[in-house]
């Protein structure tokens, strides 16, 4: 699999930003289609823990390749997001 999009340095990066509750567009984001990208365990991990963290309050729908990646589906389950991928 060739990765010409987000990786995982992309993942952390925007986790750091979701984090950030004063950018009033990303508390507003209900959809986030990371899917068809190269993320995997630290920039699931860093989302997860964004996640745990509030970010992205209006958040409904995340979509990734890894779905059933447990710290993830943990955070998405306990905000009632759905997890899943297209």
């Amino acid at each position: 699999m060739t990765c010409a999009e987000v990786t995982d340095s992309g993942a952390l990066s925007l986790a750091a930003a979701l984090a950030h509750a004063d950018c009033t567009a990303l508390t507003k984001l209900s959809t986030l289609g990371l899917d068809c990208n190269c993320i995997h365990g630290n920039g699931l991990s860093a989302l997860a823990t964004a996640m745990d963290l509030g970010a992205a309050p209006a958040l409904r729908s995340l979509f990734v390749d890894t779905p059933s990646y447990e710290p993830l589906r943990a955070s998405c389950d306990h905000r009632g997001v759905e997890l899943s991928s297209w």
